[in-house]
């Protein structure tokens, strides 16, 4: 951010950001562009750094939970919760480390364990 003036900030991008295949739109890619204050804070490092538990995000709003979301889903991390509730993403293809008899046994363990929480939370996402 360069310089904030009444209810908008004045941005510019790096070299790098602006080249990044994201679909920016053509002027967030000029030198300089204003965006307004209510977008900045939509921002959260949490959701930039990826979380598996959304409820963990300190912003959370439909920009931070789709961030964090697409990230996960780029890193073939399709399970998510938010709190109690799993998110599943279809990925399209089969991703092996998620389904075999190694990984169904970590979470059998939920199912005979007499704390099973406790046990859930060491566990990715499933």
């Amino acid at each position: 951010m360069l310089k904030l003036e009444k209810d908008e900030a004045i941005v510019s991008l790096t070299e790098k950001e602006a080249k990044e295949p994201h679909g920016l739109p053509a002027i967030y890619k000029k030198p300089k562009f204003n965006v307004s204050i209510l977008k900045l804070l939509e921002h959260s490092m949490i959701a930039e750094e990826g979380t598996d538990d959304m409820v963990d995000i300190d912003e959370l709003n439909p920009a931070t939970l789709l961030y964090n979301l697409a990230g996960r889903y780029k890193a073939d991390e399709v399970y998510t919760y938010v709190g109690p509730i799993l998110l599943a993403l279809n990925p399209f293809k089969k991703i092996d480390r998620l389904y075999g008899d190694e990984f169904n046994d970590q979470f059998l363990r939920i199912a005979k364990d007499p704390s099973p929480l406790s046990v859930k939370r060491e566990l990715p996402p499933h």
